[in-house]
Formats: structure tokens, sequence, C-alpha cells
């Protein structure tokens, strides 16, 4: 009698999907804190231009002031998105292509999309869809309001990075900018939260209904020789 190995721990997903809901929601906190405080900004660099001091300066003051916090913002986005590249690779080892339509993205190559200028507008989400679709959900409208909100942050930093190498974008053009994305994340925190729960809770519970199956005879178990990836129908 043999028993073949999870292909990811079940604990270890929940962890996961418990840890990137706690970061989106610090996130959340500091995004508002963030929005309000890119108000302040902009009243100053207002003033200082209606003043006609150098922009720089404003620049300046602004950074001296909320360098900390602008820190700690991105320091929390960046952790919540390697927190959700690992829970979205352990949900895709779960959900290993049960027969007839295998995956077209492997679990590695799902993740690197993410990093490819451009095609993360688009791939990512497709990435996702075979992963929500192998959990057989109705519809993909949960998902599909997340990415809209979601992707509209990333066009919005294309859209900042591609004027400010042209020049024509100024302090204020980017603190408004800025404000929109946050915003946009803000917007995005209860679709992101509901996409989470929803698509792990099916995938954890297929792991336990299989690791609490008996042990396989070992001539049914021979095709899973270590490398092969167990296969899991949700």
């Amino acid at each position: 009698m043999a028993t073949a190995a999870l292909p990811v721990d079940p604990r270890s997903l929940r962890r996961r999907s418990g840890a990137l809901t706690i970061l989106i929601a610090v996130k959340s906190v500091l995004a508002t804190v963030v929005a309000f405080v890119m108000i302040e900004e902009l009243g100053l660099l207002l003033e200082y231009r209606s003043e006609g001091l150098p922009a720089a300066l404003a620049q300046a003051t602004i950074e001296r002031q909320n360098l900390l916090l602008l820190n700690l913002n991105n320091l929390v986005m960046l952790c919540a998105i390697v927190t959700w590249l690992l829970w979205q690779y352990g949900l895709r080892r779960a959900l290993l292509a049960p027969a007839a339509r295998p995956f077209r993205y492997g679990a590695g190559a799902g993740l690197v999309w993410w990093f490819v200028p451009f095609a993360n507008v688009v791939v990512p989400f497709s990435v996702l869809s075979e992963l929500w679709d192998a959990e057989a959900f109705p519809n993909r409208r949960p998902l599909e309001v997340w990415w809209l909100l979601w992707n509209g942050q990333v066009v919005l930093l294309y859209v900042m990075f591609v004027a400010m190498v042209l020049g024509i974008l100024d302090a204020v053009g980017m603190r408004i900018v800025s404000f929109i994305a946050e915003i946009l994340f803000l917007l995005a925190v209860v679709p992101a939260v509901r996409v989470i729960r929803q698509m792990t809770a099916p995938a954890v519970s297929a792991l336990e209904a299989f690791a609490s199956l008996p042990p396989a005879p070992l001539a049914a178990a021979a095709d899973l020789a270590p490398g092969r990836d167990v296969e899991l129908a949700i």
C-alpha cells in the first residue's frame, strides 16, 4: 500500500490566503491615509504654484514629511504582491487539470507573466480565469470586477511612466494619478478578498478530502512516481 503525497499542504494554502487577506487589509488602511495625505500634498503644490515658488521646493517638503508613510505603503504593497503570487502558485498546484482540458499555463509560467510589461495587462487574468473555471464556479463576475479595478492601477502606472518620460506630467499631475491609483486599490479590496476566499475554500476542501482517502495499492500508485503531479478533480 502507498499514499501519494499532496501537491500542496492544505494548511499552507489556507495560511497563504489568510496572510494575503491581512496584508490587503493593512494596505487598505495605508491607502486611505495616503489618499488623504495626497490631497494635502496637492493643496501644497497648488499653493506653491500660485505664489510662483518652484515646484521642486514643494516636492522636497512633501518627501521630507511623508517619506516614511509612502515607503511603508510601498513595502506592504510589495509584500501583498509576493504573497498573492505564492497563494496563486499553491492554488494552481492544488487544482491540477482534472482531465479533458489541461491548463494552458504552468504553475511557474503563470507567475512570470505578471512581470512581463504590457502582457501583464492581459495574461494574468487568463491564468486566473483557468483556475476559476477549474473550480466550476457559475460565472466570472467577481473575478472580472476585481481584475478591472486592479488592472486600472497597472494602466495608470504605464500612463504615468510614459508621461514622465515625455515630460508632460508635472508634480501635480503625478499626485492626481497616484491618488486615483490608491482609490482604485480601495475599490478593489472587497472583490479581491471575495475572490481569494471563494477560490481557496474548494481547493482546501479537495486537498483535505484527498488526504483522507485510504492508501492506494502500490500497483495503482505506479504513476505517482516522484516528480509527477497528482491530479485532483474539484
